[in-house]
């Protein structure tokens, strides 16, 4: 019995010692992830080749 009250107050003290910076963390990186994302929809070199949808179905001419 003083085992598992023991191990569940180890654990409480490290998820209030630990879960902000585990939450600052994951909010970073997911943050992170969401940038490198939305930076990969947009072509960085301005010497892409753009086409429009017209010049993929044909129905520009």
């Amino acid at each position: 019995m003083h085992d598992a009250v023991a191990a569940l107050l180890l654990t409480a003290l490290a998820i209030r010692v630990f879960g902000p910076d585990t939450i600052r963390l994951s909010k970073r990186v997911l943050t992170a992830f969401v940038r490198v994302g939305i930076s990969g929809m947009h072509p960085s070199r301005p010497d892409q080749q753009h086409t429009t949808p017209g010049e993929l179905t044909g129905r520009d001419r």
